[in-house]
């Protein structure tokens, strides 16, 4: 025990510490008669979770035996990475008598790990992630954005004229501007991004999360702008301005191979615009980005201004409605329409899709019933209840929010609630049946009632009827076609 180079130590069942070897006092920096006596608690470090050493004593006790990596405290604070094997010596009985702990120090190893690590995944001369860690993070962040259907943004960028520097000055100074420039990127993005160099002055940069898609090109602008000022460089003033191009998930690509490839365009795009500027993706791709950052504005300022307005589109008894007088009337249901910059009315076609992907359907959704129950209150007031529907998206379901804001509505407009109508489509409640039912029931309990709305463009399983609280079935024309095209659909 004393002439191995191993640390052992010895203890009694409760983790008293009865004795070391020198070769344990020398790797902890403890005198044994410091150590004999204390808890073996003393050794603890906190580089592992509790349950982690919770995990270790019921394994020892159920198996009489424990192998794996601890972190040991030493005397001066620091910790030390080691390799620990515990064994029990028990009784003819069975009961345990001492633990004997035997520490092998892997510090070197440690190290050899950490280096081949770095090797593999950081560049060696800016320290960044390289190709093969880029991909592996953007991978990771685009099923993060998949699974939380949050956005996420690439932006690839190179300098402008690098190899000219080269050419001029030498690779050294070359180099050295490749870590200026990873330095000065680093300082423009949050600490939850991803800088990474995928090789000569190619760098890319992940952002993660973002509230808006106009966030990327602020990121981008200032990335930009950074880049501007010129780069001192063992004596030399250097001029290193940058191109960058700008893909985002899910508008431009739902792949990591269609996000890079598109980002790599844009970005040669900026380059043949000029250079020292931004792009975002091109082709119908980019087409596609710039509608939905432009139109995501114009929502988010509608919003702002009160630019929404309302049509009701009645609704009548086909059977006793009479053109040109409200006869035959059952109801009316809100349609939302906004206006432009311009004042010109936009149809939803042109921008429910970007309000429930950017999560702002919710906060339109809300003002629809507010507007859709004060209007059906003043039809009440004049001796006409006409019932309203409403159309209820699937985002303010998610979000849980549609049964306090429809409460707040029939509560601020002082509507009964039986003139309320919510329509919903059938794709909301194949997400999620059982909480979907769950909400429309203390819908239900309010007084309100429900339609389904567009039912034959989705699953269109009738089984799935039953189990909701529904008034009324909205059939679409191309359900009914295929019923009167092919006998066996009508049956």
């Amino acid at each position: 025990m004393h002439d191995t180079g191993e640390g052992i130590i010895v203890t009694d069942p409760s983790g008293v510490i009865l004795e070391v070897n020198p070769a344990f006092a020398h790797l902890t920096g403890y005198h044994p008669e410091d150590l004999v006596g204390a808890p073996v608690s003393l050794l603890i470090s906190n580089r592992e979770p509790p349950n982690y050493y919770r995990r270790l004593l019921i394994n020892l006790r159920k198996t009489s035996r424990w192998e794996g990596e601890f972190w040991i405290s030493r005397k001066d604070g620091s910790s030390a990475p080691t390799w620990l094997t515990i064994d029990s010596i028990r009784d003819l009985e069975g009961r345990v008598q001492r633990y004997i702990g035997f520490f092998v120090d892997i510090s070197k190893l440690k190290i050899a790990e950490e280096s081949l690590h770095k090797l593999a995944f950081f560049d060696p001369l800016t320290e960044l992630p390289n190709r093969s860690l880029f991909m592996d993070r953007i991978s990771h962040a685009l099923s993060r954005a998949q699974r939380t259907q949050s956005r996420l943004a690439l932006l690839y960028l190179d300098l402008d004229h690098f190899k000219d520097v080269n050419d001029a000055y030498g690779h050294q100074v070359g180099d050295q501007l490749l870590i200026e420039t990873a330095r000065r990127l680093l300082s423009q993005v949050r600490d939850v991004d991803t800088v990474c160099r995928l090789g000569g002055d190619e760098f890319t940069i992940i952002l993660e999360s973002i509230t808006q898609s106009s966030d990327a090109s602020l990121v981008a602008k200032k990335i930009v702008d950074s880049l501007r000022p010129s780069f001192f460089i063992h004596g030399q003033e250097i001029y290193a301005p940058a191109s960058v191009g700008i893909a985002l998930y899910p508008y431009d690509g739902k792949t990591v191979d269609e996000l890079v490839k598109n980002a790599d365009a844009a970005m040669y795009e900026a380059k043949d615009a000029g250079r020292g500027q931004f792009r975002f993706a091109s082709g119908a791709a980019g087409k596609s980005s710039k509608h939905r950052l432009e139109m995501e504005a114009l929502l988010r300022r509608a919003l702002k201004k009160d630019k929404f307005v309302i049509n009701f589109q009645p609704q009548v008894s086909t059977g006793s409605a009479i053109f040109g007088s409200n006869r035959g009337l059952v109801g009316a249901e809100a349609l939302i329409r906004m206006g432009d910059k311009d004042e010109r009315i936009l149809p939803p076609d042109r921008f429910i899709e970007i309000a429930e992907d950017t999560g702002l359907i919710v906060p339109m959704g809300e003002w629809m019933l507010f507007q859709a129950c004060a209007e059906a209150k003043r039809w009440a007031e004049t001796g006409r209840p006409i019932p309203v529907a409403v159309n209820v998206s699937q985002r303010q379901f998610e979000k849980g929010v549609v049964v306090q804001q429809t409460e707040a509505a029939l509560a601020a407009s002082g509507l009964k609630p039986e003139l309320l109508k919510l329509e919903i489509t059938e794709s909301l409640f194949m997400r999620d049946l059982q909480r979907s039912v769950k909400v429309m029931q203390a819908l239900k309990e309010m007084g309100v009632s429900f339609a389904i709305d567009d039912f034959g463009t989705g699953y269109s399983s009738l089984r799935y009827l039953d189990s909701l609280p529904i008034d009324i079935l909205k059939i679409d024309k191309s359900f009914i076609d295929r019923i009167s095209s092919n006998q066996e659909n009508g049956r």
